[in-house]
């Protein structure tokens, strides 16, 4: 089985816009004789001469130049509508929008192709009058942020990447074979193909007072555009600005019926930022923030603090029947208490029950220098009382040091956040970094989310106005999963005063 990876510390997951020139087709590849290299270096904003074309019209020659070897960006909106013709089957919608930037370069290795996307999915169910509705409780949405790859000098793939400690991570993408444990990097002009580098004037007619694009060339425009799923395309009008330069595509996309489905598509791309700037290469952010810096590196030496985990009502929580809940974290050097939506164990007998396998207590041993974790649960023969949690059958759940039982934010650089204008104790970073929301979780295991490592969308921390030192009152943060976004707040407090409650002492710890 072969799976994708990235050649570094970085595993990043892959928006592949691929594609293949057709077999037959009359574009050649770039840097063959008739090709254009005039529009690459045009100035920025600037109209691009007309290439050294020996056919087409005027319009397509500028329409051409326009976007091959050009920076610019694309808005490529797709949805699909496969329908059932029986009230018992279920069809399907997607729709898939792109935001794309090809950017081109002096030098070479500014040849870049950036990314983000919003792909939503849901039933489709026909009534008993023929109508195809929209099964709304099954809609999700996946959202992916904004990835930035660049052509490396051996034609690979650099995917750069902003890191918590505000430094920027360069990968090369590769696929990995399990069977021959070989990783094959990925080639930048093979994944990241430009459609209109493979497009040339003679590609284009005209037709009724209108530019067209022909059938085989779109059909290859909307494979590289993410759109493998969609109709084949029966024509696509060409809509020009004043400047002759490509505004939209106009497609005509007929429905495909089969035995016991139809399928119906629709298709629009855009442009706009043509020969700008559109694809930049990370830097470290630089937002000046000491008062943050001092409240986050203070949360290093703390081992005495009450840290509230609070999850918001949500369509999250509502589609997984939980409710509001929270956990109230109770850390000192030698024991954390992890307690679930304010429960009294010492309330727990016979017949009232809390609930099960929900709260956590970490117990340092001073002659195995580790911390151990237990689970509140019942059990018929002992009743209720805290069990050691088992990794296995033969090992424990240990932790090595109280840094992995609390929350991590002194790891994360404080130049991320943007200090807000109208309230200087509240610092916001939208997720620069998909993973930054996992740095304010507790790291115990069962009071973890994981779903924050890879989805957090952002990170709000306020400052508390009445500490006589920069001290972090709250965070406000939040993940995704299957487009469904659930809020989280964390609250500290008790600072060097709290202790562990005296029901997580019931009965047997």
């Amino acid at each position: 089985m072969k799976k994708k990876y990235a050649l570094s510390l970085l595993l990043c997951g892959l928006l592949v816009a691929s594609c293949t020139d057709p077999a037959a087709s009359s574009s050649s590849s770039l840097g063959e004789e008739g090709s254009s290299d005039s529009s690459s270096s045009s100035s920025e904003g600037e109209t691009p001469s007309l290439p050294s074309y020996d056919e087409g019209t005027e319009a397509a020659q500028k329409a051409v130049s326009s976007l091959q070897r050009r920076s610019h960006k694309v808005h490529v909106d797709f949805q699909t509508h496969v329908e059932r013709d029986s009230t018992t089957e279920l069809g399907i919608y997607s729709g898939r929008v792109y935001d794309i930037a090809f950017g081109y370069g002096e030098d070479p290795e500014d040849i870049g192709y950036s990314s983000s996307s919003t792909l939503t999915y849901c039933d489709i169910l026909m009534d008993e009058e023929g109508n195809q509705n929209l099964v709304e409780s099954t809609r999700y949405t996946i959202s992916n942020p904004l990835a930035t790859y660049f052509r490396a000098e051996d034609g690979t793939i650099t995917r750069e990447a902003l890191t918590v400690q505000n430094t920027v991570q360069y990968a090369t993408m590769a696929e990995y074979d399990e069977n021959t444990g070989i990783y094959t990097p990925y080639a930048f002009d093979e994944m990241y193909k430009n459609p209109w580098d493979y497009i040339r004037p003679s590609d284009l007619y005209e037709e009724g007072g209108k530019l067209y694009l022909s059938q085989e060339k779109a059909n290859f425009l909307v494979d590289c555009y993410g759109g493998s799923a969609t109709n084949w395309v029966a024509a696509c009008e060409v809509v020009l600005n004043e400047g002759g330069e490509v505004e939209s595509l106009v497609f005509t996309l007929p429905n495909e019926v089969g035995e016991r489905y139809t399928r119906k598509c629709t298709a629009k791309v855009t442009y706009s930022a043509w020969g700008e700037e559109t694809v930049h290469h990370l830097a470290p952010l630089t937002y000046d923030n000491p008062e943050l810096e001092e409240a986050l590196l203070a949360t290093k030496d703390y081992d005495n603090f009450t840290y509230r985990k609070s999850f918001d009502e949500s369509d999250y929580t509502e589609q997984w029947g939980t409710g509001t809940y929270y956990y109230d974290c109770y850390y000192t050097p030698t024991r954390a208490y992890y307690n679930y939506n304010g429960e009294d164990l010492s309330a727990a007998d016979g017949t009232t029950a809390v609930s099960i396998e929900t709260h956590y207590l970490a117990d340092y041993e001073e002659e195995d220098d580790l911390f151990y974790i237990y689970t509140f649960t019942y059990n018929d023969r002992l009743g209720w009382g805290w069990s050691p949690v088992s990794l296995s059958s033969s090992t424990l759940y240990t932790v090595e040091d109280f840094s992995d039982l609390g929350p991590t934010m002194y790891l994360v650089s404080p130049e991320l956040f943007a200090q807000d204008e109208e309230d200087p104790y509240t610092y916001t970073a939208m997720a620069a970094v998909s993973g930054m929301g996992t740095y304010f979780d507790n790291q115990m295991a069962g009071c973890h989310s994981e779903a924050l490592t890879t989805s957090t969308t952002e990170v709000v921390i306020h400052l508390d106005p009445e500490a006589a030192t920069p001290t972090i009152k709250s965070i406000e943060t939040g993940f995704t999963i299957l487009g469904v976004e659930q809020k989280l707040t964390f609250t500290l407090s008790d600072i060097g005063t709290t202790s562990i409650p005296a029901s997580a002492d019931y009965p047997n710890a």
